[in-house]
């Protein structure tokens, strides 16, 4: 059943770790959530386990670029609300830094200074829909919650490959061709396959499938496609259909299936 989310009470009853893979959005989604819970004078840890843009000072109480070694001292006392950011260095691309890595986060994890952590595990070059590396997403095994993204611009319309990152990848993994639609059958196969959109996830996470910019397609188009691949794929628990530029942010929900 689809429902509207209370995204402030969806977040304080989640286990601390949440993973943000896929593509349409997840910097976005990142400093969304990120916000919501500081908001509620919570501590937060936004961080990366591969590369993500260097957060403007507006963005964070607290930012710490530094090896894993001194992040940790850093990081020894008990956080105070807001956000901090970390990442181990500045990375090549002059905007943006180098992530941590997973078995730093666990030692974070274990530690219980943050009420979140919100960790951007994979990258797509701000296009809406990817097929991921065999090397990607980087998350952590105590990650409960994974948010996988893809921007609607591109459901429900004729495939175009300068859309998709990693277009080789994804046109082997589902049998797609250039012009094809992006149906219901197309996104169940990039998630059913073992090198598709579930590859590396935690077994005992709980897997969320977000279409952001929803309101650049047909809600009820997109309604149906998302109930109709969460029937279709055993792993997902819920979809999201939101827009991340306007509020509310999230606004529809399909609860788990009983």
């Amino acid at each position: 059943m689809w429902q509207k989310l209370n995204v402030g009470q969806w977040l304080t009853s989640r286990p601390p770790l949440i993973a943000l893979s896929g593509a349409g959005g997840k910097t976005s989604c990142l400093w969304y959530l990120a916000n919501t819970f500081a908001c509620l004078n919570k501590s937060v840890l936004a961080t990366t386990t591969t590369r993500m843009f260097y957060p403007k000072s507006s963005e964070v109480s607290q930012c710490w670029i530094e090896s894993e070694h001194k992040l940790c001292a850093r990081l020894t006392q008990d956080s105070q609300p807001g956000i901090t950011f970390a990442a181990s260095a500045m990375s090549s691309h002059p905007d943006k830094v180098a992530g941590v890595t997973p078995m730093w986060l666990e030692a974070i994890v274990q530690q219980g200074r943050f009420d979140l952590i919100l960790v951007e595990a994979d990258g797509s070059r701000g296009l809406p829909l990817k097929a991921p590396a065999s090397h990607e997403p980087v998350i952590p095994v105590s990650t409960k919650t994974q948010l996988i993204m893809t921007g609607a611009e591109c459901l429900l319309t004729p495939l175009d490959p300068r859309q998709i990152h990693r277009w080789p990848h994804f046109e082997k993994i589902t049998n797609a061709k250039s012009g094809e639609l992006i149906d219901h059958k197309m996104i169940t196969r990039l998630f059913a396959h073992p090198q598709g959109m579930l590859q590396g996830s935690p077994a005992l996470s709980r897997k969320i499938w977000f279409i952001n910019k929803a309101d650049r397609g047909d809600h009820k188009a997109l309604q149906q496609l998302g109930e109709t691949v969460l029937t279709q794929t055993p792993q997902l628990d819920e979809v999201w259909l939101g827009q991340l530029n306007s509020s509310p942010s999230i606004i529809r929900i399909i609860k788990e299936r009983l």
